[in-house]
């Protein structure tokens, strides 16, 4: 217990400093026009102009409970957030870059072309500047591991942008992801994830008393890549920390596949839509309204209970990919959970979209 208190309090702060900061990023995104307007895209669902900034406020709620945890060493120790810092402080001012760019990108509304680059050049940063944040999981060399992680996070970064479609869905799924995240580094004693993990759960939750239904405010691009990066960033570096420190097959690849587990719900939403974009010609970063909180609204649920069914979804996805940690040695079944859960609920999808499509 006395391991956990330190955490509640830093997640308190950054609840707090996110909650505190809202009103004020209101008012000032009103003042610039950093709106979201209804009519600027057709796939566009919302009824009313809903000023932006949450992202920015999940942003300094974050950085600014973990500076001040750091001036006045406390609520942890003196000089744990010093030692911890060198780990998440890489993927932190890499995802900086992307909060930033995200947050002009909601200003101003940038072309595909440059968002990709730039997005291309962080990740990439990242996993050559930090070997520690290349995929490790099939025991590969340096490139192919290299590759495959910014394959990883570029996917998941986008997917959490993706699912910023209804009220409280992106921030409430990450909540939920990094939540599980932090657990499972408690669990295997990684700190610096424990630490990162926790104080983005803090300030996503003081978000969400603005964000869940109905929303006062969106958190944008600016808020659903910064977040999509460090979520994925953080599984690849749980994974290569949970590899690393039960190095004994045939337990070490299910439980390094736990981290990757938890983001199964965004994979699955991202590869769904971009193949229903493709099945219509439709180039994959155009807008539309076929995720699947849309086709979970198109089945007859209300906006607000398909949200809580995808977040069901995702804890419970999670919860397997918690239990594999946990509880290693009952891996060999735990690990065909998810991908099984998951091919079933592609067979209902698919058919309900072919019988939608033919209708």
């Amino acid at each position: 217990m006395d391991q956990i208190i330190p955490f509640l309090f830093l997640m308190l702060g950054a609840l707090l400093l996110t909650a505190l900061s809202i009103p004020l990023i209101k008012r000032l995104a009103w003042h610039l026009d950093l709106v979201d307007h209804p009519a600027s895209d057709a796939h566009k669902s919302h009824q009313r102009a809903t000023p932006y900034g949450g992202g920015l406020a999940i942003y300094l709620g974050a950085t600014l409970a973990l500076l001040a945890a750091a001036g006045l060493s406390w609520p942890f120790p003196s000089g744990v957030l010093a030692e911890a810092s060198p780990i998440f402080l890489p993927p932190l001012l890499a995802a900086t870059l992307l909060f930033a760019m995200g947050l002009l990108d909601d200003w101003r509304q940038l072309p595909p072309l440059p968002r990709f680059l730039i997005q291309l050049a962080v990740t990439a940063g990242l996993v050559v500047g930090w070997p520690e944040f290349r995929l490790a999981l099939f025991a590969a060399p340096a490139l192919p591991a290299a590759l495959m992680a910014a394959l990883w996070i570029a996917v998941m970064t986008n997917a959490f942008n993706f699912l910023d479609n209804m009220d409280g869905l992106s921030a409430g799924i990450a909540a939920i992801v990094l939540a599980l995240l932090g657990c499972m580094s408690l669990l295997s004693g990684h700190l610096p994830c424990a630490i990162l993990s926790f104080v983005l759960v803090g300030a996503i939750a003081g978000f969400l008393f603005y964000n869940f239904p109905p929303a006062s405010i969106f958190m944008g691009d600016a808020g659903g890549l910064f977040l999509g990066f460090l979520a994925s960033s953080a599984s690849i570096l749980l994974s290569n920390h949970l590899i690393q420190t039960h190095p004994t097959p045939p337990l070490d690849f299910p439980r390094s596949c736990a981290p990757l587990l938890l983001l199964s719900v965004p994979l699955y939403d991202f590869v769904t839509v971009n193949l229903i974009r493709l099945y219509h010609r439709v180039p994959p970063w155009i807008g539309d309204n076929n995720h699947i909180s849309h086709r979970l609204v198109r089945l007859g649920l209300s906006r607000r209970a398909a949200v809580l069914v995808i977040y069901a979804a995702t804890l419970l996805t999670g919860l397997v990919g918690l239990l594999l940690v946990a509880f290693p040695t009952w891996n060999s079944w735990l690990l065909l959970a998810v991908p099984s859960f998951a091919f079933s609920v592609a067979v209902f999808d698919l058919a309900k979209f072919r019988r939608q499509s033919e209708s």
